[in-house]
């Protein structure tokens, strides 16, 4: 009916209802490159149209009641296997500037943290998203502006806050997913201890290190992306003392160079053809990428030196 009703019409006499809109909303996040060769076959609203809508909904620092109210709508229809989720936050970079809400009257560019405007000009945001198990979809619940890294007491509140209210609507976070920045692993060891100290109260011993949130166990993991650059950055100056059967051995980086230096071939084809120097030279390995780090702990790695190493 969109298609007869605004065919003939004018580009810029185009109406749209607000159903209308959220539909071609939900088509263009699922592509913007699929979404503007579709507006060139049908009558659809622009993206201007689009971001417009989605800047009137209103969504401010902090802990935001209209999302829960959104996601206890959906966990009513949905299965208890797939309100199992994961609570996952991090920190991003911004560049420090302020914008003008004309319609709020209000100057973007302040540390907020939904409760209180600090006269700090905020350089990073902290985001918080909940992640299904057993069922893939991702949601947004909360943001915040901060002047460097968050600190932890104000961290550790807001996880618990935020977990108490997913709890509350239906979901049931089962871990809690961060990198290893100092504020994330200080706010994870702080929620810890004081469930320790809840088990010393009751007499009883806390057998594992996770914590607890209304009696709910919450395990925190590190993300594996960073976990791999770690273990890769400590490598690259510590060496790794292990035993197998009862034999002490050494893993250290000059073993990675040697691979690299003395890397097998057959017939002039390396058979590891995606270790370059980029991966083995310390001084030129780009530390934030992580496809340099997986691909040094690969099996095919793993394989050649354990086969070079028998040789020898």
């Amino acid at each position: 009916m969109l298609q007869f009703r605004e065919y003939k019409k004018d580009k810029m006499g185009r109406r749209f209802t607000k159903d209308e809109k959220v539909l071609a909303l939900s088509l263009y996040k699922r592509g913007p490159r699929a979404y503007r060769l579709l507006r060139k076959i049908f009558v659809l609203p622009s993206p201007i149209t689009l971001s417009r809508m989605v800047s009137r909904a209103g969504i401010k620092p902090g802990v935001n009641e209209n999302i829960f109210v959104q996601l206890k709508k959906r966990a009513r229809k949905m299965k208890p296997d797939d309100r199992l989720c994961t609570l996952i936050f991090d920190e991003m970079a911004l560049s420090p500037h302020f914008d003008y809400s004309k319609k709020r009257d209000d100057i973007v560019g302040f540390v907020n943290n939904g409760h209180e405007t600090r006269n700090q000009i905020a350089d990073h945001a902290l985001v918080f998203m909940i992640r299904g198990i057993s069922k893939n979809y991702k949601q947004p619940i909360c943001y915040t502006f901060c002047s460097g890294s968050t600190k932890k007491d104000d961290l550790a509140v807001l996880i618990k806050t935020l977990i108490r209210k997913l709890n509350s609507v239906g979901f049931n976070v089962l871990a809690t997913v961060c990198d290893q920045g100092t504020s994330n692993v200080s706010a994870i060891n702080s929620l810890i201890e004081q469930t320790k100290m809840e088990y010393v109260k009751k007499g009883e011993e806390m057998r594992n290190a996770t914590f607890e949130i209304d009696g709910n166990e919450i395990i925190p993991l590190y993300d594996v992306p960073h976990l791999l650059k770690g273990i890769r950055n400590n490598l690259l100056t510590k060496e790794l003392h292990f035993k197998i059967d009862g034999v002490e051995k050494v893993a250290k980086w000059d073993h990675i160079t040697q691979l690299y230096k003395n890397n097998p071939t057959y017939k002039g084809i390396k058979i590891i053809k995606k270790l370059t120097e980029n991966h083995c030279n310390p001084e030129k390995i780009p530390k934030m990428k992580v496809k340099f780090a997986s691909q040094i702990f690969s099996n095919t790695v793993g394989l050649n030196m354990g086969y070079l190493a028998g040789e020898f």
